[in-house]
């Protein structure tokens, strides 16, 4: 599509016109193509004409040559054989590309020539002369399907064609080979004069054979027979004649050779007969093949013809269709042509054009649209001045009132960043309190738990010296005890002394223990009193301490209460600045986004302040551009004249619409 906006609307038009040429040529080559399809066929057909009907005249010669008696007396027959042979070979080297084809008639007029050299030789026929005969007309027969089907013979499309070349060259050959075998085994039956009950089935195999195929060439005749009146006039003798020569044969032999007991006929009635009835056929097919090559070559006339005319037919209206195509071009192509040129002196800012009317189609109303575009355009270019006028004192007014907005909102700005950096610093100072409060609060702690732990010593304290109390009292105790054995030691020592004063000299050695174990009474009794006179200071001490240890536990208890107060105390103060602290930086926070949306204001209104320096310079430059459309003598007429919608000034033919008393545009 992109290709397309290159080229003129002449150019598409052209282009259109050689697409729709070609989707118009393409069905008629198509056309063009079968019928010189059509044409080739039919003059194949017609080159096979003659090729078939020399091979046919071929078989013909060939069986009359082994009919003859005596090769010697069929000297003009062997001759007329051999100038067909001649023709056919000189008409298949010259037409004919098929070198399977080729092949086998070379084969096949090799053995006509050793066929009819060993003829020549050989006195009267023979079975094995007359078997060698039939396999060279079978052979020539297969030339000939092969030959109708390189030229194409068995596929013609004409209906009557087709019967004829039908009957001609496949249904009619086999009834002349049916007769001539027919014509061989009857002749050498009537000539033995013997019944052979063999032979008889093979001729009445034979007569059959012929009887249905002449059945076959009346019935494919008798089509076009009826339907063409010239092939009626042309053929009808003919083909009469043939049913009737090879109805009067068979009879003959069906009387004399297949139901008669003593046979009357000669062998040369019967070949006579039959070779009539031969005759007959080939006569026909000769008459067949002169009119199916008439009938060729009118239907290639008619072709030729039918092509020169769709020619013909295809040039004039394609010439038709071109002049019709350039006059509709013309008329499309010409009035926008004009309208382009009136767009252009639009565009060039001229609107004085006069636009003239087209009539009644597209053409015309475009041309009309143009002119109330024209018309319309007037108005507009005057109202747009008087609106760009009214734009830029407007657009100066807001400029200078953002310029104010501006310088106070910086201001405003400056002052909030001001605040906001002192109260950062309250926010650092609070912080720091808070956090100075939290690491009181944990030493508070630290020392409450200190002090616990002090009061449960003491308390351990206290239980030890009454423990060493109770242990000092138990040491009295156990004192006195020693005393009194002491005591009771002295006395018993005395008692022990007294008699062994009494006992004289035998109680001399007790006297002296005894005196031993009084001094050790008197000394354990000394160490007791000692230990006594210590235990008792002991206990006086640690009764003393005790009131010392309990005095300490109760200060002690004191000191536990009232740090859990200061702590306490601490923690609260830790708590209440830790909530100032979260206060003062939510008021931050505030503070530094009501800054951000000061700063935004400010951006804001410099960039109103831009655009609106923007909308009076566009307004200026609208004013400029208003200035170069021509508006004719009627510019006073236009809106936006007078004080209140604006002064029209004209300068030659420019004009300049504004608010306010007229300036000249310079």
């Amino acid at each position: 599509m992109s290709v397309l906006r290159n080229f003129g609307l002449g150019e598409k038009f052209a282009l259109l016109g050689f697409v729709g040429a070609l989707l118009f040529l393409t069905p008629f080559v198509f056309f063009v193509r079968q019928a010189s399809d059509t044409l080739g066929a039919v003059q194949e057909e017609q080159a096979g004409i003659e090729p078939a009907m020399t091979l046919l005249r071929v078989i013909h010669r060939t069986q009359q040559h082994g009919a003859l008696a005596d090769a010697a007396t069929g000297s003009a027959g062997t001759q007329q054989a051999d100038r067909e042979v001649e023709k056919f070979t000189a008409l298949v080297g010259s037409g004919v590309s098929d070198a399977e084809l080729a092949s086998k008639w070379k084969s096949t007029a090799a053995a006509w020539a050793r066929l009819k050299a060993s003829r020549a030789t050989t006195p009267g026929t023979t079975p094995a002369l007359q078997a060698q005969y039939a396999t060279l007309v079978n052979d020539q027969l297969a030339i000939l399907r092969s030959l109708s089907d390189y030229f194409r013979l068995n596929s013609d499309v004409d209906t009557d064609s087709n019967h004829l070349i039908t009957a001609t060259l496949t249904y009619l050959p086999t009834v002349t080979v049916s007769l001539d075998a027919a014509r061989l085994h009857g002749a050498a039956y009537l000539a033995s004069g013997q019944a052979d009950p063999a032979a008889q089935a093979m001729i009445r195999a034979l007569a059959q054979t012929a009887r249905m195929f002449d059945m076959h060439v009346a019935d494919m005749l008798g089509k076009p027979l009826v339907s063409n009146a010239r092939l009626k006039a042309k053929l009808a003798g003919a083909a009469q004649a043939s049913q009737d020569a090879t109805a009067q044969a068979l009879a003959l032999l069906d009387a004399e050779v297949l139901r008669a007991a003593a046979p009357t006929a000669t062998p040369q009635v019967l070949t006579q007969a039959l070779d009539r009835a031969i005759d007959a056929q080939f006569n026909l097919a000769e008459a067949a093949m002169a009119e199916l090559q008439l009938m060729l070559d009118e239907r290639l006339a008619a072709q030729n013809l039918a092509l020169l005319v769709a020619l013909a037919a295809m040039g004039t209206l394609l010439l038709l269709i071109g002049l019709f195509g350039v006059a509709v071009a013309r008329s499309i192509t010409r009035p926008i042509v004009e309208a382009v040129a009136v767009a252009r002196r639009v565009a060039e800012g001229d609107l004085t054009v006069t636009v003239q009317d087209g009539g009644h189609e597209e053409t015309g109303q475009l041309m009309a649209a143009l002119g109330e575009m024209t018309q319309n355009l007037r108005s507009v270019v005057a109202d747009v001045s008087g609106g760009a006028h009214t734009v830029a004192h407007t657009s100066d007014q807001i400029a200078r009132g953002n310029r104010d907005l501006s310088q106070r909102t910086e201001e405003q700005a400056s002052t909030l960043e001001e605040t906001a950096s002192a109260l950062e610093q309250l926010t650092a100072t609070v912080s720091q309190n808070a956090q100075n409060a939290r690491q009181a609060s944990n030493l508070a702690l630290g020392a409450s738990d200190v002090a616990s732990k002090g009061g449960a010593v003491v308390r351990q304290v206290i239980d030890t010296m009454n423990g060493i109390s109770d242990a000092s009292r138990r040491i009295a105790d156990i004192t006195g005890m020693i005393d009194s054995i002491a005591f009771q030691t002295n006395i018993l020592a005395l008692n022990a002394a007294v008699e062994a004063a009494r006992a004289g000299e035998e109680g001399r050695g007790f006297a002296v223990v005894a005196a031993e174990v009084r001094s050790l009474a008197h000394r354990s009794a000394a160490a007791a009193k000692e230990i006594k006179t210590l235990i008792a200071d002991s206990v006086s001490k640690v009764n003393d301490g005790t009131r010392l240890v309990h005095a300490a536990s109760e200060t002690m208890q004191e000191i536990v209460s009232s740090v859990r107060q200061v702590t306490e105390l601490v923690g609260e103060i830790a708590v209440a600045s830790q909530e100032q602290s979260q206060g003062i930086g939510q008021v931050n926070d505030a503070m530094t986004q009501m800054e951000h949306v000061v700063q935004q204001n400010a951006a804001l209104v410099e960039e109103a302040s831009a655009a609106t320096e923007s909308m009076r310079d566009e307004a200026a430059a609208l004013l400029e551009r208003v200035s170069r459309f021509h508006l004719g003598g009627d510019a006073a007429s236009l809106p936006g004249q007078g004080h209140d919608s604006g002064a029209i000034v004209t300068v030659g033919q420019r004009v300049a619409v504004g608010r306010g008393p007229a300036v000249l545009v310079g």
